[in-house]
């Protein structure tokens, strides 16, 4: 009978969001927007000497980031006392690496971490479906459902150059509440396309 892959190490501690990623360092910039301190739980896995997945690792890592602040506009807005469930996969070593996360029931990622051969690029979906679609070349890409959206805010964000150095794609969301210039806008899709200069909106709904 065929080996499975064994859970080799499992470590348990309380850490600020910038340690637990300091390796992922083109993200670097962007980790002032996770201030605190939250439990998490670490685990690698390394495949056995017999089966196919011989001398793989992979990656766990899995919080509730309770203790952790989530300063974006929302829907990725958090106060630190609030839980959220973060769990993260991804293979090792993490350079060039595809990854998966999933954020509650708010959102799930698949994407590919920064190598010698790409730069960071994933694909995000609000919601309770899976991001299933391919993996973007570059950038991020962003799509599915969110109850709230404060487009002002991420606008000033991307202007700001507040994503970390990760190039803004696109966005396709349905959002039951939008914000923006001061107003609410109910029931909408909203389309989100960066150009060279500025970011084209479209509102339908």
């Amino acid at each position: 009978e065929a080996k499975t892959d064994v859970l080799a190490f499992v470590g348990q501690g309380v850490l600020p969001a910038a340690t637990v990623f300091e390796r992922a360092t083109d993200l670097a910039p962007a980790m002032a927007s996770f201030p605190g301190e939250a439990n998490w739980l670490i685990g690698l896995q390394i495949g056995n000497d017999d089966g196919a997945a011989k001398g793989r690792k992979s990656l766990q890592l899995q919080s509730d980031l309770k203790g952790i602040s989530m300063l974006l506009p929302a829907p990725l807005d958090k106060p630190s006392a609030t839980s959220l469930p973060l769990s993260l996969k991804l293979e090792m070593p993490i350079v060039g690496q595809e990854f998966s996360a999933s954020l509650g029931d708010l959102l799930s990622v698949r994407g590919r971490l920064p190598g010698p051969a790409n730069t960071f690029s994933a694909r995000m979906n609000f919601g309770s479906a899976d991001a299933t679609e391919s993996i973007p070349v570059d950038g991020l890409q962003i799509g599915g459902e969110v109850d709230s959206l404060d487009v002002g805010g991420w606008i000033g964000l991307l202007n700001e150059g507040g994503t970390g150095g990760v190039s803004f794609q696109g966005m396709a969301l349905d959002v039951v509440s939008m914000q923006m210039a001061g107003r609410d806008f109910p029931n909408i899709h909203l389309d989100l396309v960066p150009q060279q200069e500025t970011t084209s909106i479209s509102i339908s709904g």
